[in-house]
């Protein structure tokens, strides 16, 4: 079985793009950053075995992430996957497979879909959101119904004290999706954690 993670925006997605330079010499960096870092997309495939072929899209410009581009290069993945595919989304990664699939009919079968911290760009928020999502063409529909239509099962992820995404994105996303799940968890930030308790199984289920 195939699954396609893909990832969200890039580590200096928040910076001033107009001086850009002058923003990077005033972004603080440790020793830390410089060290690589394990996290559950990561350690995915382990988890999952050797019956899954785990594989991570690179998407375009992830420090200026323009939806278009994305959606571009999406389209070039698509044919080579099997009839039959996971997608999971982290982050931005999740609006994307969001938007895309309730806006667009794909060839394969969703067997399952898994969004992780995904923000909720939905009509009713439009007037809350940074000016980078307005920009990139992140904003969604309020029909959700073509992406329920698409996907078997659809899981959220969402730790309670994310400091990016609020857990409310999570709470709109159930209001359009009441069929979808969401696993709750507290102290995991933006899920950028070695380990997501409950993915792998939910994938296997």
């Amino acid at each position: 079985m195939q699954v396609l993670v893909i990832h969200g925006a890039g580590g200096f997605v928040s910076l001033n793009r107009a001086d850009f330079v002058a923003a990077l010499r005033q972004k603080k960096v440790s020793l830390n950053d410089l060290r690589r870092k394990e996290d559950w997309k990561s350690n995915l495939s382990k988890e999952l075995g050797a019956n899954y072929d785990v594989l991570y899209a690179r998407m375009p410009d992830s420090d200026s992430p323009q939806y278009m581009a994305w959606a571009a290069w999406f389209e070039q993945m698509l044919p080579l996957l099997d009839p039959e595919v996971v997608f999971i989304g982290h982050s931005l990664g999740a609006l994307f497979l969001v938007k895309y699939l309730s806006e667009n009919k794909i060839t394969n079968t969703v067997r399952s879909l898994h969004l992780a911290a995904s923000p909720y760009t939905g009509p009713e928020v439009h007037s809350q959101l940074g000016g980078r999502l307005v920009d990139g063409k992140w904003l969604m529909a309020s029909d959700l119904g073509l992406l329920a239509d698409q996907c078997n099962k659809i899981y959220f992820y969402h730790s309670v004290d994310d400091p990016a995404v609020p857990y409310s994105a999570a709470e709109a996303y159930m209001a359009k999706l009441p069929h979808a799940v969401l696993r709750t968890y507290e102290g995991r930030g933006l899920l950028r954690v070695e380990l997501l308790p409950g993915l792998a199984e939910d994938i296997k289920s």
